[in-house]
């Protein structure tokens, strides 16, 4: 392993409904771990599935006691609960979170680990997208409202590829329980003017299991998206009034 490469790493891998694409996908994804770095743990957070998802975690963590663990929710909370769980879970040096469904290669996240050792986070963006017509406009709307929205200047938000020092993950005010979390992680990676990056990867397709994306998730994520440009403009307006009372030495003692 090269020396440039981080020593430790946490997996963060949320799991509702994936028995299958466990079965297919974790072996690759421990085997490469245990082959590229010094020390990982992997961290399952199952969110009440309705399939054999929790016997297969339960069995991964008997077979690789030390290396594997799990946060069973017991309920559905949402992607970005299991997330964060995962995130504050986390013992090594760095994180990221890892699709069950393997969407990038993850040769892409020693790249990835390379870059970290000058800067907090490593976010990434598609350099190519094999998913139909649908799934891309939503991708391409999605990130443009980021832009105009939020002032992201950045190729994808949503690229599932991202690596951070863990302590200054854990130090972000990350509240999101659903699938905006992406956007949550990268607009206070910007806003904390933390030395961050991007590199490129290829998005995989899923080779089993099904996504749980349908067109109502769609629709709560714009929902979401007001919702969190409220919380972040009203945050803004109370910090600049804030600065105005002291400027003004209106401040109360």
């Amino acid at each position: 392993m090269s020396s440039k490469v981080p020593r430790s790493i946490s997996a963060v891998i949320p799991i509702y409904n994936e028995e299958q694409a466990l079965i297919d996908a974790f072996p690759v994804i421990l085997k490469f771990l245990s082959d590229s770095f010094e020390e990982f743990e992997v961290i399952f957070v199952e969110s009440g599935s309705r399939d054999g998802s929790r016997q297969v975690i339960e069995r991964f963590c008997e077979a690789s006691p030390g290396f594997v663990r799990a946060i069973f929710e017991g309920e559905r909370r949402g992607f970005g609960s299991a997330v964060r769980a995962g995130f504050t879970a986390a013992k090594c040096e760095t994180v990221y979170l890892q699709p069950i469904d393997v969407c990038f290669p993850l040769t892409a996240l020693l790249e990835a680990a390379r870059n970290l050792k000058d800067n907090a986070s490593v976010l990434s963006f598609r350099t190519h997208d094999p998913r139909g017509w649908y799934r891309r406009l939503q991708s391409i709307v999605f990130n443009l409202i980021c832009r105009l929205l939020f002032r992201i200047q950045l190729k994808h938000v949503n690229s599932a590829l991202k690596l951070h020092r863990t302590t200054f993950i854990r130090s972000l005010p990350l509240q999101e329980n659903g699938w905006l979390v992406d956007l949550e992680v990268v607009y206070y990676v910007v806003q904390s003017r933390a030395r961050f990056t991007e590199i490129g990867a290829p998005y995989i397709e899923r080779l089993s299991g099904v996504s749980s994306i349908r067109f109502a998730t769609c629709v709560f994520i714009m929902r979401d998206i007001l919702r969190f440009w409220l919380r972040v403009n009203l945050a803004n307006s109370d910090k600049k009034l804030e600065s105005v009372v002291s400027l003004l030495g209106l401040r109360r003692h």
